[in-house]
């Protein structure tokens, strides 16, 4: 019997199963993906430095300001479990995706920048060809249906 008198046995499981697909739509998954990766991704270099720097200078090249380079890291790192954090929430207001967004376009244009100068070694392409791609996933997504409410 379903969860109301008037409703056919079954109807409470098939309401379930309409929401379940609502959250399993691209959107959700969608978020769920870019927002997971980009969160894994950040926590990851960012701790990089700050635990194995001689394998970071390895593959980006040699650091004057080690201090600073495991700054930017935990600050990398920060942000990229705030956005992992919100990745595993259904309902979420726009902030967490706007600081994907906005952390996104700064580390491409100071990689982009900085590598086709010579400042820094042009393996700092391959990060903003990443960031892009993390760029491109949020800016595609569609806001969370109550992102509006708040």
């Amino acid at each position: 019997m379903g969860s109301r008198s008037n409703e056919p046995p079954g109807a409470d499981a098939a309401h379930r199963l309409q929401s379940l697909k609502t959250q399993m739509s691209g959107t959700f998954v969608e978020r769920n993906l870019v927002r997971s990766f980009q969160g894994v991704y950040y926590v990851t270099s960012g701790l990089w430095p700050i635990f194995h720097m001689r394998s970071f200078e390895h593959v980006t090249g040699p650091k004057h300001d080690k201090w600073l380079v495991k700054t930017v890291g935990a600050l990398i790192a920060a942000i990229g479990s705030t956005i992992l954090i919100s990745a595993g929430r259904e309902h979420e207001d726009e902030t967490a995706r706007n600081l994907g967004i906005s952390t996104a376009v700064a580390l491409i244009g100071i990689d982009s920048i900085y590598a086709i100068r010579g400042t820094i070694p042009k393996v700092y392409l391959l990060d903003a060809a990443v960031e892009a791609a993390i760029l491109a996933g949020l800016i595609r997504e569609r806001p969370a249906p109550d992102s509006r409410a708040h």
